[in-house]
């Protein structure tokens, strides 16, 4: 069977193991696949009323469906695409002995591999960028070639992306940091009816609550009766590191970053900010279908093929991707920049 054909990539790139990506998995672990080029997003604010009292002669009351508001976008194509050196197999691959050990088409059968990982990779982290700016900022602006400048607004209530200020940051005296999560998780289940339990900041916002004096005298009182729900580990890998639950919150510090299109690394999560959110945001990875013949028009996250040039003899190997993120409950999640 060729290695290189439609249904066995699709095949290979469904099977390969995704990288982690914290923010994706955690907030958006739903998965949504539209049959249309464009993507249909329900967007739910909490309703909140009451069932009216009536005398049990009167007739019930008529209550107004508020219902939801369904959008639709166009989404722009991810479509990382790499050319073959036609003279890759036959050089030694990374790991390979000295010597070489591998034939040209056994190198090649491992190059197809790692370099659908790569691809799918490189879409699941645009995916991730995307859940940082979702969950950020409540909203996603999209831009790129021949792709006009689209925002993608949620509609969060406004209140819930914060900046503190003056004698409010963190690392100012008296303030006590574990209440304000307390409050800004009230304030999130008072507007969607979902308790944001997931609590995720960037190392330097971990960093100051860690150091807190109220957070250290919770952590002393648990010590005495031999509990020890935060680890002081720090951060040690790119990705995200579970930090334990204290007060019905988990924690997380987070340290993911991307190369942006100048080679800059650069973290998703600007410096000193905390995310809370948690199933109830209903977070999806919404893909609409790809708008390739050999794809067979279908609704698929990923849709990879592979063709020869003839002129210069070269093979390239194509991933495509129609995505976006979307917050379901628009105000499940909240942003706050400590300091």
């Amino acid at each position: 069977m060729d290695q290189f054909s439609t249904a066995v990539l699709t095949g290979t790139i469904n099977q390969l193991r995704p990288v982690t990506r914290h923010l994706l998995d955690l907030y958006f672990p739903i998965v949504q696949t539209e049959t249309s080029e464009e993507i249909h997003f329900d967007l739910v604010k909490g309703d909140r009323r009451m069932a009216p009292f009536v005398a049990p002669v009167v007739a019930g009351q008529i209550m107004n469906d508020r219902g939801f508001e369904t959008k639709t976008f166009k989404p722009a194509y991810v479509k990382p695409k790499f050319a073959w050196n036609p003279n890759r197999p036959f050089k030694r691959l990374p790991g390979e002995p000295l010597t070489g050990n591998l034939s040209p088409a056994q190198r090649q059968q491992k190059m197809l591999v790692q370099d659908l990982q790569t691809q799918q990779d490189m879409v699941r982290r645009r995916l991730e960028w995307m859940a940082a700016q979702a969950l950020c900022t409540g909203s996603i602006t999209v831009s790129g070639d021949q792709y006009a400048t689209t925002v993608v607004n949620f509609g969060r209530t406004s209140s819930l992306t914060k900046v503190l200020t003056t004698t409010a940051r963190w690392g100012e005296a008296g303030v006590d940091v574990l209440q304000n999560l307390k409050d800004w998780a009230q304030e999130v289940l008072v507007a969607s009816g979902a308790y944001p339990r997931n609590v995720t900041m960037d190392s330097k916002a971990w960093t100051l609550f860690q150091k807190n004096d109220e957070v250290k005298e919770r952590l002393k009182v648990l010590a005495t009766a031999s509990v020890q729900p935060i680890s002081y580990n720090g951060v040690d890998v790119e990705d995200a590191v579970f930090m334990g639950s204290l007060d019905g919150f988990n924690f997380y510090v987070y340290a993911g970053t991307y190369e942006a299109d100048n080679g800059v690394v650069t973290p998703f999560l600007p410096d000193y900010t905390v995310i809370m959110g948690g199933a109830g945001l209903q977070g999806a990875q919404a893909f609409g279908a790809i708008q390739d013949e050999e794809s067979g028009l279908q609704a698929m996250p990923f849709f990879t093929k592979s063709w020869v040039e003839k002129d210069p003899g070269q093979r390239m190997l194509l991933t495509q991707s129609a995505p976006l993120v979307v917050t379901q409950n628009v105000d499940g999640a909240c942003c706050v920049t400590v300091r």
